[in-house]
């Protein structure tokens, strides 16, 4: 029975020295990514986190790509689709805290906190004028989690994209 409780703490503080050491290796991995990859972008300080912005093209009418909690780095995983429109159109792709360049927050998740942090960091990174609370035309193509409270706040929104429309045959609200 000794040998049991022996092995069992052996094989207890080898766990939680394998869960340390990969903890602290992920930790030197992202500081060594963020000196070796910057971010492309503007970064701009929001509730004491880092939010990144990424911004291009020309034209007057703005598309902002919001992604959704699956997407880890947006500016990426967005770009088959906005280098598409940059000929045409302005685009900006806000990466969420905790996504992409873009640091973790301690701020509370909410929708109506998320929209704010993501309105916030456009205005820093000069978008202010182009957006949709902003009289000139404004295109959205996010995922499901916003666009209730986006289509309250935009006082001119040419067009709301929703890329999964399965997720709004689901949904028990539908915008009016």
């Amino acid at each position: 029975m000794r040998r049991i409780k022996i092995f069992a703490m052996i094989v207890t503080i080898g766990f939680i020295v394998l869960i340390v050491g990969i903890r602290l290796l992920h930790l030197v991995a992202s500081d060594n990514e963020r000196e070796r990859f910057p971010a492309p972008g503007d970064v701009v300080n929001i509730n004491d986190a880092n939010m990144h912005v990424y911004s291009e093209g020309k034209g007057e009418t703005t598309i902002v790509f919001m992604s959704g909690g699956g997407t880890q780095a947006p500016t990426i995983d967005f770009k088959p689709l906005w280098s598409l429109l940059t000929d045409e159109y302005r685009i900006a792709v806000v990466e969420k805290p905790g996504y992409g360049w873009s640091a973790e927050s301690d701020s509370p998740r909410t929708v109506e906190q998320m929209v704010a942090e993501m309105r916030e960091a456009l205005r820093l990174s000069g978008h202010r004028r182009r957006m949709c609370w902003h009289p000139t035309p404004c295109l959205v193509l996010k995922h499901f989690t916003m666009h209730l409270f986006i289509l309250k706040k935009c006082k001119r929104l040419s067009v709301l994209i929703l890329p999964y429309q399965r997720a709004m045959s689901n949904c028990r609200y539908r915008a009016q």
